[in-house]
């Protein structure tokens, strides 16, 4: 299925430590006109790929700073335009800016929303602040509740800093109690990042935490789908590849990204760091912009770099994500090289067998239920 990631502003009401956008003192919102013209070429592009099916992923900056009218209006234009086209929505937001207006729009389309939230309030509070430097924890998780009571689905993407290691993994039953499934992306170096080196991962961080954070949700039993660990151990046990960009093969034909200005781009992080620019939505892709493409594809594909060549696990990360690596004629390995490594040695050995065991006691639980019930039945 092909994704559009629409930028529709880099502007935000939060003033986050780690921000990808950096500074957003020059700040765009893309009015209606822009709006439907982002959405009349992505559909065209569709249909030039005889996509039947795409999926729309509202993004920024902070999206809901755009009017909920506006992006009503220009969604039904182009949902009465591309009748043929099957669409899926969703948008990705800081979950400080809910209001009725919103809520019906994402009633109406049938959004999925994802909520930024990193941890529980001791960690997300002193790295996720508004830009009056207030926590925003409390409200965020408000605006959850709010939106599960209206019954839309809703998952939380945490950014994983030096501030979540020395902290505990509490958060994952505090998710868990209100059924929100969350994506643990780890700290890239761009934008803000850049000057704020104490909230960087060291290499190894990220995989070693996944590995212990495998652990304590086997042993706690938590019931929650936990991106990326489900997706790796799903592939690993089916012999498949992953779900996911990031350790996907074919990323790049399945994504394409519209900024604020029209400016196209393979997926969003490209357009964070303003690299591997294809065109705009006026002039389309163009000459350089399809060599781009290709060179990304080949990347992952036909052309690894060379030290993935003969590496035992290059079907489960595809050399990973090329927007955090230097992009040349033969590439470079992802800079999450040895983290992932570490994961997959884990994931394929202990924690593989850790799993096996843990399916092991859920199915004699099950079996203990059905045995007490017809027991039950039979008095």
């Amino acid at each position: 299925m092909l994704t559009l990631i629409l930028k529709v502003t880099n502007a935000c009401n939060m003033s986050c430590q780690y921000c990808s956008v950096g500074d957003k003192s020059d700040f765009v919102i893309m009015s209606e006109d822009e709006m439907d013209k982002a959405f009349e070429w992505f559909c065209n592009y569709a249909k030039d790929r005889r996509e039947k099916k795409v999926s729309i992923i509202l993004h920024g900056g902070e999206p809901m700073l755009v009017p909920a009218e506006q992006y009503d209006r220009s969604l039904r234009k182009m949902l009465n335009n591309y009748s043929d086209i099957q669409f899926t929505f969703r948008i990705q937001t800081n979950g400080t800016i809910l209001s009725d207006t919103y809520l019906a729009l994402f009633q109406k389309y049938a959004f999925h929303v994802g909520i930024s939230l990193d941890g529980l309030d001791s960690v997300h509070d002193r790295q996720r602040r508004d830009i009056f430097g207030r926590g925003t924890f409390d409200l965020i998780f408000r605006n959850i509740r709010k939106l599960q009571s209206d019954n839309l689905p809703v998952s939380s993407l945490m950014v994983l800093t030096k501030n979540s290691l020395n902290a505990d993994y509490g958060y994952l039953d505090y998710l868990s109690e209100y059924y929100i499934p969350v994506k643990i992306n780890p700290l890239l170096k761009i934008g803000n990042a850049l000057v704020h080196e104490e909230l960087c991962l060291d290499e190894g961080d990220y995989g070693r935490y996944l590995i212990d954070l495998h652990k304590y949700v086997l042993e706690q039993e938590i019931g929650i789908h936990i991106s990326p660990l489900a997706e790796l151990q799903q592939a690993i046990i089916h012999e498949a590849e992953p779900r996911g960009c990031v350790f996907h093969g074919s990323c790049s034909n399945s994504f394409i990204c519209i900024d604020q200005m029209g400016t196209l781009y393979p997926c969003g992080r490209f357009a964070d760091q303003h690299k591997c620019i294809l065109g705009n939505i006026y002039e389309g892709i163009t000459k350089e912009g399809k060599r781009i493409q290709e060179n990304l594809y080949a990347r992952r594909s036909h052309k690894l770099p060379e030290k993935c060549q003969s590496c035992k696990y290059i079907k489960l990360c595809h050399a990973g994500c090329s927007a955090v690596t230097e992009v040349g004629e033969t590439g470079q390995p992802s800079v999450m090289c040895k983290d992932y490594c570490i994961l997959f040695d884990y994931l394929y050995g202990e924690g593989l067998r850790k799993y096996k065991k843990y399916l092991l006691k859920k199915k004699e639980q099950i079996e203990k239920q059905i045995l007490t019930f017809r027991n039950a039945y039979e008095l």
